[in-house]
């Protein structure tokens, strides 16, 4: 048997970028909080501040561009699923679930930190 959630039926792309950018925006001010550089940056999207999900339908994801003074390239986070996700300077993916905010801060801030 086979059910289906009406909930999940209904969660359109826009609800999943503008979740992101909730999310991305948490991070941000944590960010901000110690001292680092944290900007969030939409591409195509209609409404940064907006809470209707049609404003959200098209553009790409949200994502925070974190760095500190010096740093050569901004440490790009984004949001997929349910993890925070980004790159070291190696090229290297880390991630690290959402519910875990203060150990996802504390990665993103150590990845800047050795940028």
């Amino acid at each position: 048997m086979t059910s289906t959630s009406p909930l999940k039926e209904s969660v359109t792309p826009g609800d999943i970028r503008h979740w992101q950018l909730l999310k991305l925006k948490e991070l941000q001010t944590g960010l901000m909080g110690r001292q680092v550089i944290a900007v969030v940056r939409t591409q195509g999207l209609n409404a940064l501040e907006s809470d209707n999900s049609k404003d959200w339908q098209a553009g790409e994801p949200p994502e925070l561009h974190v760095s500190i003074p010096g740093t050569k390239s901004p440490v790009v986070v984004r949001v997929s699923e349910d993890l925070y996700v980004w790159q070291r300077a190696n090229g290297e993916e880390r991630a690290c679930p959402v519910v875990l905010y203060s150990k996802a801060l504390e990665m993103v801030i150590y990845t800047v930190n050795v940028s």
